[in-house]
């Protein structure tokens, strides 16, 4: 898509991300439609299952997005969606480089009074299949992002193995149904309020 002829309502968002987008597009050469869309994905899976928005007494929706980017070979669709997930990748490789007993510290200041950063178990999970989204989503995470560079790929895992089951688990992700799971392999369990941005 064309820069200047380029329909995404940027104007709605935050004056912040708006410069920050304009900034990419001017200097990095990003399409407008493209980066705009990954900040929004990148921001839909960071705000997770924190909140929801009450359309009706008893209809809420989560801010789950479900993003693909279309475009010719070479139309730079993968740098922008890189560049905004970065913030979610890097905290990932931290909790999980703090997660790693060897990097523990071993001389723990007993009387500190300073609280602990709290970090989701992990934000970003790439080249999964659907049986491993259900056991991410069966931990504590409260915000997830699943990013695969080439949709092929994504879609060419789903339903590989069991005939159909995974596309259901993906709907019923993106409706925020309760995913229950009584696979012999995999164990039994249940996923209520399952979230997960794709």
């Amino acid at each position: 898509m064309s820069n200047s002829n380029s329909e995404f309502p940027i104007h709605t968002m935050p004056k912040k991300m708006q410069n920050i987008i304009m900034m990419l597009v001017k200097h990095l050469g990003f399409s407008i439609d493209y980066t705009a869309a990954s900040f929004l994905l990148t921001v839909a899976a960071a705000i997770g299952k924190t909140y929801k928005l009450k359309v009706r007494e008893t209809w809420l929706e989560s801010c789950c997005i479900f993003l693909c980017l279309v475009g010719r070979p070479g139309a730079n669709k993968s740098h922008p969606l890189s560049w905004a997930i970065k913030p979610l990748m890097e905290a990932t490789e931290k909790n999980f480089i703090m997660s790693d007993p060897a990097n523990a510290n071993k001389e723990e200041d007993f009387m500190s009074t300073e609280i602990p950063e709290v970090m989701p178990e992990q934000l970003v999970a790439n080249n999964v299949t659907p049986e491993a989204i259900m056991q991410i989503m069966s931990g504590t995470n409260e915000k997830l992002l699943i990013w695969s560079d080439e949709i092929s790929g994504f879609l060419r895992n789903l339903n590989k193995y069991n005939g159909g089951s995974d596309t259901e688990v993906i709907l019923s992700i993106f409706s925020g149904q309760t995913i229950i799971n009584n696979r012999k392999t995999e164990g039994k369990f249940i996923i209520t309020n399952p979230f997960a941005c794709i």
